[in-house]
């Protein structure tokens, strides 16, 4: 999949932005989230990751769940003090 590219946000300096590509590709991984103590649904994740035979589908939406995961776990000692 393409995605058109985005108007420059104010994040990124104007040398990256020009050095992105024009369309962006890529690769859309259908996950199911089935953990004991959560809803039982599916999300999509975009990856830039696009060759199947080096990434399996189940990989970025792993790679996300940990992301996700570290994220929280951020949020938790920043809000208890501990960091």
């Amino acid at each position: 999949m393409t995605w058109p590219k985005p108007r420059k946000p104010w994040t990124i300096d104007q040398a990256s932005y020009d050095a992105l590509p024009e369309p962006l590709v890529v690769r859309e991984c259908r996950a199911r989230v089935d953990r004991p103590g959560f809803r039982v649904r599916s999300l999509v994740v975009a990856t830039t990751l696009a060759d199947p035979a080096e990434v399996t589908a189940g990989d970025p939406a792993g790679l996300y769940r940990r992301r996700w995961s570290a994220e929280k776990d951020q949020a938790d000692c920043r809000s208890s003090g501990r960091l």
